[in-house]
């Protein structure tokens, strides 16, 4: 029998970028948090709960959330102190300017 891969369903975005490119995907029924900073796309703001800005965050918000997967950038501190307890994807670049020219 065959196991099909198993994808996020709760993700958390650590920066405004992963926030967008999710939204820009038509994912973002996946997201259950988000930065603080992120102001696009604006409903976003309105939808999802703030658990971070970059050099901190609410770690024990982001774990009752029981996000699958943490999203943020290799220089977002709160990264480090969530490796222990959720799995965490750290990007060096960002291809939201990529995805915006495709998505326009």
């Amino acid at each position: 029998m065959t196991h099909l891969p198993t994808f996020p369903q709760r993700i958390v975005c650590l920066t405004e970028e992963t926030t967008e490119t999710l939204y820009l995907l038509e994912e973002d029924w996946r997201i259950v948090g988000i930065s603080g900073f992120t102001v696009r796309p604006p409903r976003a703001r309105k939808e999802k709960p703030r658990v971070s800005a970059f050099t901190s965050a609410k770690i024990d918000r982001i774990v009752e959330l029981q996000p699958d997967l943490v999203l943020g950038s290799l220089t977002c501190r709160p990264i480090s102190r969530l490796n222990w307890c959720v799995p965490v994807s750290k990007y060096t670049c960002s291809i939201t300017a990529v995805l915006r020219k495709r998505c326009a």
